[in-house]
């Protein structure tokens, strides 16, 4: 009976430890990004990490003979000796074995003994070298664990999943690289710029040619995701100028290396470390970047002339774009698809009964008008790195808020502004504010039936979020009006196959999408399971915003579940 009932207890404890984030504040904001070292939420993590393919292998394909366990026989007498009483499966020839499948991909070097090398390199415990014909060299096995749980890290040792991550706890794969060479990675850079590093990234000496750019090796991105692994898949979306249709005249002319034809990494950066900018980014990517709405600044310690009209420099005069007018600097992107539009109306006189509630820090134009900066400081997100960023990610005056509404109560009365928001949907005893409810239904739903189809409503579904919410009927998101458009087979098909992937929900009004079907209306509390999903998130979103929250309907723009 006690046995039963620790297990019962133990399985209530991991049940709770699981599925506790979804029902928890998190202050940090929501993921950017693909990289599931970026997602905060352990089990969002989990389910979108793919599957490891050597599990599909049988085990003789790698090994000779299976581990067999041999049974001690009875001996009369003891000897003192201890035998091993079990058969060492013997494992091919590794290397050409992953060769098979992955022929040039491998950018280490193998079959070499590290501690002989002329760093005289002894691995840690945790990165094992090779046994019988690569004894003591570095193998294939040596970095990666083809038994991992899942490839979400690469098959990588000392990451989540695969053996020894529990003494590890690497994050990111040049703490790995560091496992062996200490300090002395900086010095195996192919920064550098010696004739060695020059090979890393080109096929002969670009020394030696007149057209350097022939020299660089087409898969230039995978060399330099090699190394900085958190910067792949779709990290510079938020600053791709490329996109911009304005601008698509302008990139024949720019002076900048375009490999095969494609945009890569050395595109927009420096590989040469010339350039002194942030991220030692192109001063003509720059320039180029700085002239397009489809940029985001903020955070990046660079694109200054998005808002100024010479080059900020110390000691000097700040000089902005339309002559100092933020609304105008601010609506040059937030007015357009590409960024979102503040819901709180600027250019407009604050009334005298509530001018005797505005902070002293909230900055009023002359007139007592209401601009951008009135509850944004600009200074916060002037800079890169700056820590601010994790915990006021929208530079809020007065920062961090624990709920992103509590901003608005340093001017407005609480008890008046919650009345009328109908996203407050639970009293603070814990109860539904039925109320609320009405707003968008005609009763009550049943919060314990999972199904849009099993709910009444008041009106056109399509049409209740844009009394607050005004600007968004078309062309949102991304340049594309989505609200009323009915998914094609293909979409739909996305949408299930997610759905099943993570156990989410994204609802659609007989048949068609609506803003429910991406944004959770609901405060968090109200819904159960998988219609809780997004409540409370930041824009409410089911998914984490940007790339992955497009990508659950548009599969063929990445399948990244």
């Amino acid at each position: 009976m006690k046995k039963t009932v620790f297990i019962l207890f133990v399985g209530l404890v991991f049940t709770f430890s699981t599925f506790a984030h979804l029902f928890a504040d998190d202050d940090r904001g929501t993921a950017e990004g693909l990289k599931l070292d970026k997602i905060k939420s352990k089990t969002l993590k989990k389910r979108i990490a793919s599957p490891n393919p050597h599990t599909a292998f049988e085990c003789t394909e790698c090994h000779k003979k299976r581990k067999i366990k041999i049974k001690k026989k009875k001996k009369k007498k003891k000897t003192g000796r201890k035998k091993k009483r079990s058969k060492k499966s013997a494992i091919v020839d590794i290397i050409k074995l992953c060769d098979g499948c992955h022929e040039g991909e491998n950018l280490h070097p193998v079959n070499t003994n590290p501690m002989k090398s002329e760093f005289k390199i002894t691995p840690p415990r945790f990165l094992p070298l090779g046994k019988g014909k690569y004894k003591d060299k570095i193998t294939c096995l040596t970095c990666h664990d083809i038994h991992a749980k899942n490839s979400a890290y690469k098959l990588l040792r000392g990451f989540p999943g695969a053996k020894g991550a529990k003494s590890a706890k690497l994050t990111e794969r040049q703490e790995l690289c560091r496992s062996c060479h200490g300090d002395a990675l900086i010095d195996r850079s192919p920064h550098n710029g010696d004739e060695r590093s020059c090979g890393f990234c080109h096929i002969s000496d670009p020394r030696k040619v007149e057209r350097v750019i022939d020299t660089v090796r087409l898969d230039i991105v995978k060399r330099c995701n090699f190394c900085h692994d958190k910067l792949e898949e779709g990290h510079f979306l938020a600053v791709n100028a490329f996109v911009d249709k304005k601008l698509e005249d302008k990139i024949p002319d720019l002076d900048l290396p375009f490999i095969g034809g494609e945009i890569t990494c050395v595109t927009c950066h420096d590989q040469h470390w010339k350039s002194t900018l942030a991220h030692r980014l192109r001063p003509a990517f720059v320039a180029f970047a700085e002239q397009s709405v489809r940029i985001n600044p903020h955070w990046t310690g660079t694109f200054c002339l998005t808002c100024h009209d010479k080059q900020p420099k110390k000691g000097e005069e700040l000089s902005f774009r339309f002559n100092g007018d933020f609304v105008k600097i601010c609506n040059r992107c937030h007015e357009t698809e590409e960024a979102t539009a503040d819901i709180h109306p600027v250019n407009i006189e604050v009334p005298p009964e509530m001018l005797k509630n505005v902070p002293e820090d909230f900055k009023l134009a002359e007139g007592n008008l209401i601009t951008c900066l009135t509850c944004h400081e600009l200074k916060y997100q002037t800079s890169i790195n700056n820590p601010v960023r994790r915990i006021n990610p929208k530079f809020l005056r007065g920062g961090p808020y624990k709920n992103r509404s509590d901003i608005c109560y340093r001017c407005h009365v609480r008890e008046n502004y919650e009345r009328m928001n109908p996203h407050n949907q639970i009293d603070g005893d814990g109860n539904i504010i039925e109320s609320k409810c009405l707003f968008c239904h005609s009763s009550r739903p049943d919060v314990d039936i999972v199904g849009i189809d099993k709910v009444e409503f008041t009106g056109n579904v399509a049409e209740y979020c844009y009394g607050c919410h005004a600007g968004k009927d078309e062309d949102h998101p991304s340049g594309f009006t989505h609200n009323g458009a009915e998914p094609t087979e293909e979409r739909l098909k996305c949408i299930a196959k997610v759905e099943k992937k993570l156990g989410l929900y994204l609802p659609l009004y007989d048949g068609n999408v609506f803003c429910g079907t991406c944004h959770n209306p609901h405060q968090r509390g109200v819904q159960k399971g998988v219609a809780a999903w997004g409540a409370d998130e930041e824009y409410r979103l089911r998914l984490p915003k940007g790339y992955m929250m497009c990508v659950a309907c548009h599969c063929d723009k990445g399948d990244v579940f």
